[in-house]
């Protein structure tokens, strides 16, 4: 990253959350490994493992910090399907993001290019996780692939039970505004800023200092938030960033700086 300005700020506001009624989802692919890879593919220390009390799940391994571990799932025909959810239990020695560590690639194509892009970021976790994303089909949409991957840095991840739905797009859509007298304020709580130190980059609110979890050369800055500011259901998170970026030098048609949030679940 170079000469990046980056303030996290966090509000707090009282919400309503109204789900509607949704049509039953639709499973257009589903893998739990208990055959095997079966029609999906492996590539680099990729293999299925038989769990001590029964059942199989796929581990991807890397011994070092570069190459890849993945596998990859044939495309899945989207028939009419308006909107799609992804869903996917993994366990993991470390966190991921976009291109590095545990994460999920989700393509969208029209049946000769990739026309839509989705992620699920990995955490570190000992104990089974779900990750979850849901997205509208966008209009020519004809197939999806996906690919759970360990990537650019040493570690493992464990994955199983992957399944693709179709879903109701309309619980996707957002949703009518409407009146209400309902206190609707705002109030800032508490603001990051990332600052740089003779140690290396840290996000700090001026009482709490987080240190860069990701200390190899070449990875992205990483930072994990305190539990106080990540247990509340009613708080809102404002995210500015303001930065420079410049061109890889040894490949030019890549980017330097990758911005992304990973939420735990």
């Amino acid at each position: 990253m170079h000469e990046q300005n980056l303030k996290f700020t966090f509000i707090a506001a009282l919400a309503a959350l109204c789900i509607p009624l949704m049509a039953q989802d639709r499973v257009l692919f589903s893998q739990d490994f208990e055959s095997g890879f079966a029609e999906c593919t492996a590539q680099g220390d990729t293999k299925i493992i038989e769990a001590p009390l029964g059942g199989k799940y796929v581990q991807c391994s890397l011994a070092e910090s570069k190459g890849v571990s993945r596998i990859s799932i044939p495309a899945i025909p989207l028939a009419d399907a308006a909107a799609v959810e992804v869903k996917i239990k993994y366990r993991a020695s470390r966190n991921g993001g976009q291109h590095f560590g545990p994460w999920v690639y989700i393509a969208v194509s029209d049946g000769t290019k990739t026309i839509s892009e989705q992620f699920i970021l990995c955490s570190a976790t000992t104990t089974w996780r779900e990750g979850v994303v849901r997205f509208l089909c966008p209009p020519g949409a004809k197939t999806l692939n996906v690919n759970p991957r360990l990537q650019a840095t040493e570690g493992r991840v464990d994955w199983d039970d992957i399944v693709v739905s179709a879903v109701d797009a309309e619980s996707l859509q957002k949703p009518k505004e409407t009146k209400s007298t309902e206190d609707r304020s705002l109030a800032i709580l508490t603001t990051f800023k990332l600052e740089k130190t003779p140690d290396g980059y840290v996000l700090t609110d001026g009482k709490t200092v987080l240190k860069n979890e990701n200390q190899k050369p070449g990875l992205p800055l990483q930072f994990t938030l305190p539990d106080e500011w990540c247990e509340n259901t009613t708080f809102i998170y404002d995210v500015q960033t303001e930065f420079k970026t410049y061109w890889n030098t040894r490949n030019a048609s890549i980017f330097q700086t990758i911005f992304a949030i990973n939420q735990n679940i």
